[in-house]
């Protein structure tokens, strides 16, 4: 049996729990175990680790400014980190996001150094991290010195690592993030939904889901969505999920007088039910290492207009499966948005052709061979 040690920051929603959780539930059990540790707290998907029975351990750390490198490697944590590697006898240690990276692969090199413990280390590179100063740049060049691959959501990724943070070539490898293809089987018909929401039959819905954080650039989308309802009326803007912008977010509908066009939902359980309602999805995040919910959207029939920035264009191909915008601004995006309400017949070959794309390159199932192909190459050197 192969022990898996599973790092990351924590179990709010997002892409990257997503995609762990995904990692646990579909592997093979016969041969691998999963274990997982969070370094900033829990959150609300722990309850979906506890279910398919994955042991769960924290090792909570000083809360401080984000991102600041040096305030990571503290002893304290990482000895805790050590140990439950030593007591579980943890084969092989993958981390994810910044800080949960740091203090994994420095805890993880810690045990290979003194030989106590015959351990590979993966890390899992999830975006474009164009944040990163000198510091961040230096100790993820050191780190991977002893890190024996590095997982890139994709190819975009893989190049700014390659390129900016001069990681061996050899060392990177693409692995794409996977779709649940069970997590988004539609249950109830669009209408209801529509109907649930308050969104009148006839309206054509444009769509996002996700984190409301700045990169997302939601405000863009907001603003477009002002100049195309001008030019079509019978439109409506669904936007679901939470952050820190959700305010702002409101306040603009309301300041831009949509708030009769314009419906904010929480995140939700079966979140394929709603994207079904969507009909363009729409992401103009500045920085995407792969997008989970992009590639679901597609798996959905959606076509997507999405921002040309990182992995996006692998996700998306422009004028086939959907539209991607260089330097997006809100007069952009409407011109993309309005040309797709107009042209209908274009709107739905192109949602049949991300449909047919989608669930062909990013099953889960087939992520799953390629990461325990990894796996096991590791632990055969």
């Amino acid at each position: 049996m192969i022990k898996v040690l599973q790092i990351t920051t924590n179990l709010e929603i997002g892409g990257v729990p997503y995609h762990i959780l995904n990692i646990c539930r579909y592997i093979r059990r016969d041969r691998f175990k999963l274990y997982l540790l969070c370094v900033l707290g829990m959150g609300r998907l722990l309850i979906d680790f506890l279910k398919i029975k994955v042991p769960v351990f924290l090792v909570n750390i000083d809360k401080g400014p984000p991102y600041q490198t040096f305030q990571w490697i503290k002893p304290l944590p990482i000895s805790k980190i050590c140990k439950v590697i030593k007591r579980e006898e943890i084969n092989i240690v993958q981390t994810h996001l910044w800080p949960a990276s740091t203090m994994g692969r420095i805890a993880g090199g810690i045990m290979k150094t003194l030989k106590r413990h015959d351990i590979a280390i993966i890390d899992t590179l999830h975006n474009v991290y164009t944040w990163k100063r000198g510091k961040h740049v230096f100790m993820n060049r050191l780190l991977s010195k002893f890190t024996d691959k590095i997982v890139c959501v994709s190819n975009a990724v893989k190049n700014f690592a390659v390129k900016y943070e001069k990681i061996p070539e050899d060392k990177c490898i693409v692995i794409y993030n996977g779709l649940d293809l069970d997590r988004l089987k539609v249950t109830v018909h669009k209408n209801y939904v529509k109907q649930v929401l308050e969104i009148p039959q006839n309206r054509t819905v444009i769509g996002y889901a996700g984190r409301l954080v700045k990169v997302k650039n939601l405000d863009i989308l907001v603003k477009a969505m002002k100049i195309v309802a001008k030019k079509i009326p019978n439109c409506h803007l669904l936007i679901i999920g939470e952050g820190p912008f959700k305010e702002k977010l409101y306040y603009l509908a309301y300041k831009l007088s949509l708030t009769g066009k314009c419906t904010f939902l929480p995140f939700v359980e079966h979140l394929a039910n709603f994207l079904n309602v969507i009909d363009i999805f729409v992401l103009p995040s500045s920085q995407e290492g792969f997008s989970i919910v992009a590639a679901e959207a597609q798996a959905l029939g959606k076509p997507v207009i999405a921002s040309k920035v990182g992995g996006l264009p692998e996700v998306i191909i422009n004028g086939v499966t959907g539209i991607l915008i260089n330097d997006i601004t809100p007069k952009k995006l409407a011109a993309a948005i309005y040309y797709l309400l107009k042209h209908e017949d274009i709107r739905i070959e192109m949602g049949r052709k991300a449909k047919a794309r989608a669930l062909n390159l990013f099953d889960m199932k087939n992520i799953i061979r390629q990461l325990e192909n990894l796996y096991l190459t590791l632990i055969k050197r």
